[in-house]
């Protein structure tokens, strides 16, 4: 399979969907713009969310953007610790995989940490039978 990037994937129907229902939310506000009372619908039911806070937040996509298959296979390259959204994987809320070629990765699953302390173990229990047979 040849490298490429998850922001090299097509746009997928579901943000189509997502768009159609803000278009069509703000197309109904000003449809009734010239009544003094507005009916207005939930923008929560077009496309749109609230925050915390409050403030109305754009919905881009309910569903993935590809199958999981796919975005295992993105990769990146990054040379600062894929710390920040200037990383594909973490900007694509993954992690980390063995095809990535990053360097100081802090975006790497939990097991590769793990791997690193096993073998850790490993080398102070050799260590410790050496001291036994000095003895």
């Amino acid at each position: 399979m040849g490298k490429f990037s998850d922001a090299a994937l097509p746009p997928i129907e579901d943000c189509l969907v997502q768009h159609i229902q803000r278009a069509n939310y703000q197309a109904a506000i000003w449809k009734r713009a010239t009544t003094p009372t507005i009916d207005s619908p939930l923008p929560t039911d077009h496309g749109w969310k609230i925050d915390e806070e409050g403030n109305i937040d754009v919905v881009w996509m309910t569903k993935k953007c590809a199958p999981d298959v796919l975005l295992k296979d993105c990769n990146c390259k990054c040379k600062t610790g894929c710390s920040t959204l200037r990383c594909s994987c973490k900007k694509a809320n993954n992690q980390c995989n063995e095809m990535c070629q990053c360097v100081g990765c802090t975006n790497c699953p939990h097991e590769s940490s793990e791997s690193g302390s096993l073998e850790d173990d490993s080398e102070d229990d050799l260590g410790s039978d050496m001291k036994e047979e000095n003895l």
